[in-house]
């Protein structure tokens, strides 16, 4: 029976895999430092739901997305810090695809090479 086990003890027909869990925020948060930008994945789009993951693969495949480049998200000043409705519409509405950033960061020696997975918890 101890052939059908992982390491781990659990069961190989169940495909377990090792994914790197983070916190949204977190991740968010370094996103913000290293490209001194606001960003918050959570509130891009349609906002992420409360208790989701969000999973990605680094390296990443191509977005088939549209919104601005990593390369114009960085090349435009982000709103005042006393422009609340502005600074809203950057976070919800102009932020670079995730997959460029994921790919930047491990271009960048920041990211290893593996699966994550982002906890959502607002």
């Amino acid at each position: 029976m101890r052939e059908h086990l992982t390491d781990t003890g659990i069961p190989k027909c169940l495909n377990p895999r090792t994914v790197t869990l983070m916190g949204e925020g977190d991740f968010s948060r370094f996103i913000s430092q290293v490209y001194g930008r606001p960003y918050q994945l959570q509130q891009q789009r349609e906002c992420l739901s409360q208790n989701s993951l969000v999973e990605f693969t680094v390296p990443a495949e191509e977005s088939e997305c549209s919104g601005p480049s990593l390369a114009q998200w960085q090349a435009t000043p982000p709103p005042t810090r006393g422009d609340s409705r502005e600074q809203v519409r950057w976070k919800r509405e102009f932020f670079p695809q995730l997959e460029d950033v994921v790919n930047d960061l491990h271009t960048r020696g920041l990211l290893p090479a593996g699966e994550y997975a982002l906890d959502v918890s607002w």
